[in-house]
């Protein structure tokens, strides 16, 4: 029974894994797209001479990401420690 078990949770966590890496690689590569597109909109803003525009729509763009960061490695550091 237990070596049931076993080889059934090791059959999930190899679907589980790749669609988390996945997932994680999708959610990067969105956040890239709607930086990139955050900061050349406050690019062109600056350009066309609304400076102080672009200076919050490139501040809060900075600001977002720097926040998801730190949420996103404190919850890997709680998990972790949650697994130990």
């Amino acid at each position: 029974m237990a070596e049931q078990q076993l080889e059934h949770r090791h059959r999930l966590e190899a679907i589980a894994l790749p669609a988390t890496f996945a997932a994680q690689r999708t959610g990067q590569r969105n956040a890239l797209i709607v930086t990139v597109v955050a900061l050349l909109v406050a690019l062109g803003l600056g350009l066309a001479g609304a400076e102080a525009a672009a200076g919050v729509v490139g501040g809060t763009t900075v600001v977002a990401l720097a926040g998801v960061f730190v949420a996103g490695r404190r919850s890997q550091d709680r998990e972790r420690s949650d697994n130990r």
